[in-house]
């Protein structure tokens, strides 16, 4: 069964499956990653079906959606299609160090989807180690970030990327319109999978 509660901050869906607060299209696509978090894939499979599938939806470039270990919320596993060494980068230079990679603070905070512009400090956005050592180098300009847990629990964050030249992401990606949470929309299935 597909219906009940939606994300949070969303009502909860009807018997029909319908969430009054999204778009058909945007509806679709939910219910779809949401039969994808049933199919009894392992958490990496998972991830990287459920990557390829917003990858698609949102017309990005490229995609990392990393494990985060429970306790800590750092990066343990990642499935990707981003360049050769990108999340080698990412996680020498960039975890504990900027904010756009808190990845486990903002997983088990209210709001969970970002665009980059959303998570670069006020001053000096430009000087920001994620996007000088990490987004640039590899020619991307754009980010979604959106982070998944479950029973307070940071379990996953998902990275969409888009290529300098491209356009940003629609506010609507970071949750300007919605508030996304991602284990409500697995159940926290990616919990329960090694």
């Amino acid at each position: 069964m597909l219906w009940g509660p939606g994300p949070h901050g969303w009502p909860a869906a009807d018997r029909r499956g319908r969430l009054p607060r999204v778009e058909p299209r945007e509806r679709a696509e939910f219910l779809a990653v949401k039969a994808l978090c049933y199919r009894g894939l392992s958490s990496a499979a998972l991830r990287a079906a459920v990557s390829e599938r917003l990858a698609r939806f949102l017309r990005a470039d490229a995609f990392a959606f990393l494990a985060l270990h429970p306790p800590s919320g750092l990066p343990i596993h990642a499935v990707h299609t981003r360049p050769d060494g990108m999340c080698d980068v990412a996680h020498e230079r960039a975890v504990l160090v900027s904010p756009v990679a808190e990845f486990g603070r903002r997983a088990t905070a209210a709001r969970r989807a970002y665009r980059l512009e959303e998570l670069l400090p006020a001053e000096r956005p430009e000087a920001d180690p994620y996007v000088t050592d990490v987004l640039r180098p590899f020619g991307f300009a754009h980010e979604v970030q959106a982070g998944f847990a479950a029973g307070g629990r940071a379990l996953g964050s998902l990275q969409l990327g888009r290529r300098t030249g491209r356009p940003p992401f629609p506010a609507s990606a970071g949750g300007a319109r919605h508030r996304a949470r991602g284990g409500d929309w697995c159940g926290g299935a990616d919990a329960r999978r090694s």
